[in-house]
């Protein structure tokens, strides 16, 4: 599973299938994380610059944190509800018959 989550925007990326405006808030993502980069067996964390304009280098990890992990509960329950809706949707179209002329 690929994986990259920008906490900034609320953007959870699975398999290069986004949502955003996810709320993240519960997911004790550390302040200074710009974005994790995940490709299935390791990755990368990147930093924001701290008020002295100093930027961490990359951490690399070979597993992921116990945050990312939360932030893919959240994707999983955006994907349930998209889902659940297209298939209120579907299931509730107006029942049309024969033809209409104008």
């Amino acid at each position: 599973m690929k994986l990259v989550i920008i906490p900034i925007d609320g953007a959870v990326y699975v398999d290069d299938y986004s949502y955003s405006r996810i709320d993240l808030t519960l997911c004790n993502i550390p302040a200074n994380v710009h974005a994790l980069q995940w490709n299935g067996v390791k990755g990368w964390i990147e930093f924001t610059e701290d008020e002295n304009f100093n930027k961490p280098d990359n951490q690399i990890i070979t597993e992921l944190p116990s945050w990312a992990n939360q932030a893919k509960i959240k994707w999983d329950e955006a994907k349930r509800n998209e889902e659940t809706f297209l298939n209120f949707i579907s299931e509730n179209q107006p029942q049309t018959s024969g033809t209409q002329t104008l």
